[in-house]
């Protein structure tokens, strides 16, 4: 008997490992004592079971290094293939490419070229992979060889802390590379015609459910069984996250596990052999995995899938554990990067929480108690046909599904946190709702798709079910949305909080597994809570986020007082959405104590005025205080601004020269404008604001112009005689920061 079980596991652990040096550690010669901590790990281990109870499939011992130096070096080689000198770049060129993914977009699709060779002045560079973002809609299949012409840039990188981070999303994908707008000037149509089939399959199910289902129902279907979700509302999208079921959205295991076992049964009930079943239920699962774009979710799944089937075909028994492992050694060896990437991370700890976490769990649930589950069994045994005992079943299955549940979310709240900087705390009851019924619409949805353009009858029939279970589903939603507390912001955790997560809750299993269920009683909820702390900053901290044309500044001191300066841009769109507000839950910010707005043009407050409009959807970030300049003339924009906030609940303050916010630690003074300052320009009206703390000293001015300052400096005792950062006006045009302004406030920092 072998002393090490399953293999796959311990190679997977030292291929990741490999994978994060990579990631951390730049220098090779950092990696060096890395491998031979390995190595002089591994040899007294083997020679230690050689003199005892050594296997032959214990040697995989002597390989861990192997695959240790295997997850270092294999993401270089894949970044060093995928690499285009800088004099290719947003230059326009000319290059050939075998189509191998198709996904559409609300606005685009994007058309992945692997194999590329890019051609500039008669010289030809190879590159790994190039992502096309085509609005033309252009159609091609799998296997196509397009010629391109277009500018090749490379993915943005995320400018500020919270910000999505397309570059590494794409990077974990292999693509370094896009090009928006590309001219496709040639097609050579693929020698494989299965693809061209897989692509009007999945064209003629889009019809199918576009024809029998509601427009919304349409989309939602789109998304499960297609991977299409182009269509997708982003009121939809918003209302699944923030109930924390968004998972139903995507194609996961559970789909892949109901659409194999469906076809797996179909086949049998043809009469074909059990193997001959296996192997075309494979084959099916896998062209259903390319037809819908092959995700991490969906590429684990089938695999997982194939696995179990394969296990059949050799009468061995299906270890999920195992197949856990090599399929996430499969997806990784391809793709090494996704590692760091949320999609990768929910799948396998998802899966990990139901095959791993759930089972030690239970055990805690029947030591916790013990005289209620054996009078259950008893009673079923006594009163097999009474009601009661029906009761009892249904609530034991109520029980079980529910601990499915919390095992999940346990498992996944270190990576929810980290990615997405909130969780749903009711997600687990929720789910318990809705799970039983996704079986019923799952089948419903195949059914429809398989049926539904040549039995329309059975297409609307099957469709009424769709409909009433979706409309349930929307109003759980609603539902659990209205609760108070059903969306928490917890901001990201730090490193050291999810290590020390990750050890509870091994300390707790372990626990279990040693039976010391009394000692481990406290571990789970003490690693929520520590997890859920929020870490104040030490002092203050000022953040000047990147927004494009535009200004905003975040302010956070110890005492916890936040405060907003600003918030807009004309060069971003959605600044709000999709800068200030991930930023603002990334810090963990539930509430603005204050949020001034200096101006109203629209780099400096479009953004607050999306802040204000998202302040009555469950999990925003609330405004308490909006401060704007005291002003004798005010225009269209100034008004709507103040009824927006007012219409919001949100009181509304007015500074002018003199006035002062005072906290325990810090003080921010009005400078300007006074109400007797008398013009119809914002920028010369821009709020001007001194951020004093101790002995800092910083200047916040907005867009105030040369006539500001100036009004400023005529002011006696308003200016003190140095400060340490100036936050130059007006992006440092010209009209700003005259000589004499310099002079007087002499910045150490502009």
């Amino acid at each position: 008997m072998s002393l090490v079980k399953r293999p796959s596991i311990w190679i997977l652990c030292l291929f990741m490992i490999g994978i994060v040096c990579n990631k951390y550690i730049c220098s090779v010669f950092c990696f060096i004592p890395i491998i031979l901590l390995a190595c002089l790990g591994s040899y007294p281990f083997f020679y230690h079971l050689k003199q005892k109870y050594l296997v032959h499939s214990d040697v995989f011992i002597l390989l861990l290094p192997i695959f240790l130096c295997l997850g270092y070096f294999l993401p270089t080689y894949y970044t060093l293939s995928n690499h285009l000198p800088e004099k290719y770049l947003s230059t326009n060129v000319k290059f050939q490419g075998k189509v191998t993914n198709v996904i559409e977009k609300s606005n685009f699709q994007e058309i992945y070229l692997y194999d590329v060779v890019v051609k500039v002045n008669r010289k030809c560079v190879s590159v790994s992979q190039i992502m096309i973002q085509d609005t033309s809609y252009y159609l091609c299949d799998i296997g196509d060889k397009l010629t391109v012409q277009g500018e090749i840039t490379e993915f943005d990188e995320a400018a500020n802390p919270g910000q999505y981070d397309s570059k590494a999303y794409y990077e974990a994908k292999g693509v370094r590379y896009k090009v928006w707008e590309g001219k496709i000037t040639g097609k050579i149509p693929g020698k494989i015609p299965l693809y061209r089939f897989l692509r009007k399959l999945k064209e003629r199910i889009s019809r199918t459910y576009h024809t029998v289902l509601t427009k919304e129902d349409s989309e939602i279907l789109h998304a499960m069984v297609l991977g299409d979700k182009s269509e997708l509302s982003t009121e939809i999208k918003i209302l699944y996250q923030k109930a924390g079921i968004s998972h139903i959205l995507a194609i996961s295991g559970l789909h892949i596990s109901m659409i194999g076992l469906l076809l797996f049964k179909l086949l049998k009930k043809a009469g074909l052999h059990h193997n001959l079943a296996s192997i075309i239920c494979m084959i099916l699962v896998y062209l259903y995995g390319i037809m819908t774009g092959f995700s991490v979710s969906t590429n684990r799944a089938v695999l997982m899938m194939c696995l179990s089937l394969s296990a059949c075909l050799v009468s061995r028994t299906y270890d999920s554990q195992s197949a856990i492992a090599v399929s996430g050694f499969f997806i990784l060896f391809k793709q090494p990067y996704q590692l760091f990437q949320c999609g990768f991370q929910l799948s396998f700890l998802a899966v990990v929480g139901v095959v791993w976490f759930c089972p030690l769990c239970k055990e805690y649930m029947h030591w916790l108690l013990p005289s209620f589950e054996s009078r259950m069994k008893q009673k079923e045994k006594s009163e097999y046909y009474s009601l009661g005992v029906w009761f009892n079943r249904f609530t034991k299955l109520f029980r079980s599904t529910l601990l499915v549940s919390c095992c999940i979310q346990i498992v996944t709240l270190p990576v929810i946190l980290f990615h997405f900087y909130e969780v749903a705390s009711l997600a687990p009851v929720l789910n318990l709702l809705i799970l039983p019924l996704a079986s019923l619409l799952m089948i419903a949805a195949i059914l429809i798709a398989l049926f539904g353009s040549c039995w329309m009858s059975l297409g609307y029939f099957l469709s009424g079910s769709v409909h009433y279970i979706l409309k349930f589903y929307h109003f759980l939603c609603e539902l659990f949305h209205s609760f108070a507390y059903q969306t928490i912001i917890t901001g990201r955790p730090k490193e050291w909080q999810i290590i020390v997560y990750v050890l509870l809750i091994g300390l707790f299993c372990y626990g279990i597994h040693k039976k010391l269920h009394k000692a481990v009683v406290v571990f789970v909820p003490i690693a929520v809570l520590l997890l859920f702390f929020h870490i104040p900053v030490s002092g203050l901290e000022v953040t000047m986020l990147d927004v494009g044309q535009g200004d905003s500044i975040f302010i956070e001191t110890r005492e916890g007082v936040t405060c907003l300066v600003d918030g807009g841009s004309t060069s971003v769109k959605a600044a709000g959405t999709y800068r200030i507000a991930p930023f603002l839950k990334y810090k963990g910010v539930k509430k603005l104590d204050y949020c001034f707005v200096s101006h109203m043009d629209e780099d400096h407050m479009n953004g607050v005025q999306e802040l204000i409009e998202m302040s009555h959807e469950p999990g925003s970030v609330k405004i308490q205080n909006l401060v704007l300049p005291h002003l004798n003339y005010v225009d269209e924009a100034y008004q709507a601004m103040v009824s927006m906030a007012k219409q919001a609940g949100i009181r509304v303050a007015y500074m002018e020269q003199g006035q002062q916010i005072k906290t325990r630690q810090i003080s921010l003074k009005c400078l300007h404008p006074s109400f007797e300052f008398k013009t119809a320009d914002r920028n010369s009206s821009s709020l001007v604001l001194e951020l004093s703390y101790t002995s800092f000293r910083m200047l916040l001015t907005g867009d105030v112009d040369e006539i500001g300052e100036k009004s400023i400096l005529s002011s006696k005792g308003v200016l003190e005689k140095q400060y340490d950062v100036l936050k130059v006006a007006h992006h440092g045009s010209k009209g700003s920061t005259c000589g004499e302004w310099l002079e007087k406030i002499k910045p150490r920092v502009a």
